[in-house]
């Protein structure tokens, strides 16, 4: 085949390759929202369990259809994978030998399989956690003293002491709303203390305030929709690619770049650059990195096992007696 022939079929390859993932994401558009409340069901649960409101927001006018877009162009583009691998191998299959091609073609569902395997692992189990970890913590944080210094009682504008700047109304009446303790008072009188907000009661022997935010926690968590959805389909990808190791590992021991035995001595390393790729495709705390880093390393011990039942152990090499 010459070089015009060549790039002949590669043309028509690429085309072929565009055409399939575009059509899967129209399909994909007519099921968005069903995709979309899918993948924020995970938050809304872990919102949920931490006593948070299990909503999340658009931060911009067009950010809820810019996503549903989003969802079904990346959705199309994923379950249009096989198409672009299979375009890929019509391409380079006539420049192998028949052995190279049957390797390669045993080696193709697996990598599927590996591929939704990763997913469906970062969604049950890695993003529920992650989840739990990231918003719990952020719980963790109480609400700072809202008492005022010296300093600003003298530089804030003091209103009356007794001077109600409004009211609100209970079952049982108004409620006066005042800057200040009023200076007098009888058992039964309430009212409301702003800015602080707090509910004071003569009962008699002393004044009991209650606060009235009943939130004492000093951050709450507020997800933006655009962010959380990239956040998730970024994390998925980086799964569905790192779960393809034990195939990697296979391909290069079919090869003759590594064997059995030099991986095999290189686990330590092995599990350092497991850590290093959790720390770097995860986000920034332990327990994402750890849910990718050993799920990772179990698969370099399952790629060294693959390796050695299709490849083989390479006999060790004994020193020759001298003459």
């Amino acid at each position: 085949m010459s070089l015009g022939d060549h790039l002949e079929e590669l043309r028509f390859r690429l085309i072929l390759a565009v055409v399939g993932p575009l059509v899967a994401s129209v399909v994909v558009f007519f099921f968005g929202w069903d995709i979309v409340e899918l993948l924020i069901q995970p938050l809304a649960v872990a919102l949920e369990q931490s006593g948070q409101e299990p909503q999340i927001h658009p931060r911009q006018i067009g950010e809820a259809f810019g996503v549903y877009l989003k969802v079904s162009f990346i959705g199309g583009l994923i379950i249009g994978i096989p198409w672009l691998v299979w375009q890929l191998w019509q391409f380079v299959a006539p420049g192998l030998y028949p052995s190279e091609r049957k390797f390669i073609t045993a080696l193709l569902p697996g990598s599927v399989v590996l591929s939704i395997t990763g997913v469906v692992f970062m969604y049950y189990v890695m993003l529920p956690f992650t989840l739990w970890f990231l918003v719990g913590f952020t719980n963790t944080f109480d609400m700072p003293s809202t008492e005022r210094h010296l300093i600003q009682e003298f530089t804030d504008e003091q209103p009356p002491d007794d001077v109600a700047t409004t009211s609100v109304m209970t079952e049982g009446g108004r409620i006066p709303v005042v800057f200040n303790n009023p200076n007098e008072h009888e058992i039964g009188d309430m009212w409301i203390q702003v800015p602080r907000n707090i509910l004071c009661i003569d009962v008699g022997e002393q004044v009991v305030s209650v606060r009235l935010n009943s939130n004492k926690q000093a951050m709450t968590p507020v997800f933006g929709l655009n962010e959380y959805i990239s956040f998730v389909l970024w994390t998925a990808l980086a799964f569905a690619i790192s779960f393809q190791l034990p195939l990697v590992m296979l391909l290069l021991a079919k090869i003759g770049i590594f064997d059995h035995r030099m991986m095999a001595g290189a686990r330590q390393y092995a599990l350092l650059g497991c850590f290093a790729i959790g720390a770097i495709l995860t986000p920034a705390d332990v327990m994402s990195m750890l849910a990718l880093a050993m799920p990772m390393y179990l698969l370099y011990e399952f790629g060294l096992l693959l390796v050695k039942w299709f490849v083989g152990v390479p006999e060790p090499e004994t020193e020759s007696e001298p003459a």
